[in-house]
């Protein structure tokens, strides 16, 4: 699945994550990369389902869940309850305060509750500590900003990630 994500035949990529979640349903990662290839393929709904089934199953009480907050959080997935979520994301960031991907979680899970100015300035740390080309950090900041009548930031957020050529976890640019 992963070669056909790279390849861009995520259609392929789809039909080979979802033969590896049949036969081990328990391998961490398989249903966050099937609905990476589900939405880059462009299949809306079966991305719907991958994530509420991803967010029904989460356990809060686990730190493994990283990629669960992130997808859930992705533009696209249907509306849940992130409530359950949120102490998962803070302990994470409460571990290790500089780990982008666990600012993102927080950020977004902020994000769904409504509380914008909090997830703003993990997020906005998130986008500063990002050094790689493969995060979610500075969309939700625009989302943020966007939310919080800053509609210019917003746009200079998402300008700056473009300029700096950074992808959705898709592999779309």
């Amino acid at each position: 699945g992963t070669l056909y994500a790279e390849l861009d035949q995520f259609d392929a990529a789809e039909s080979c994550f979802a033969k590896a979640l049949q036969l081990n349903p328990n391998r961490d990662g398989t249903s966050y990369n099937l609905a990476c290839a589900q939405l880059a393929a462009g299949h809306v709904q079966e991305f719907r389902v991958t994530c509420g089934k991803l967010v029904d199953e989460v356990d809060p009480k686990e730190h493994g869940n990283i990629n669960v907050i992130l997808i859930a959080n992705m533009p696209g997935a249907p509306k849940f309850n992130a409530s359950p979520l949120l102490p998962v994301a803070t302990s994470l960031v409460r571990e290790d305060p500089t780990n982008v991907n666990s600012l993102t979680a927080l950020g977004g899970a902020l994000y769904r509750l409504g509380l914008f100015e909090e997830a703003r300035g993990h997020l906005a740390k998130a986008v500063e500590l990002a050094d790689e080309k493969f995060t979610l950090a500075p969309y939700f900041l625009a989302m943020t900003q966007q939310r919080l009548g800053r509609p210019t930031e917003a746009q200079k957020t998402v300008e700056q990630a473009l300029c700096a050529r950074l992808q959705w976890p898709t592999g779309l640019g």
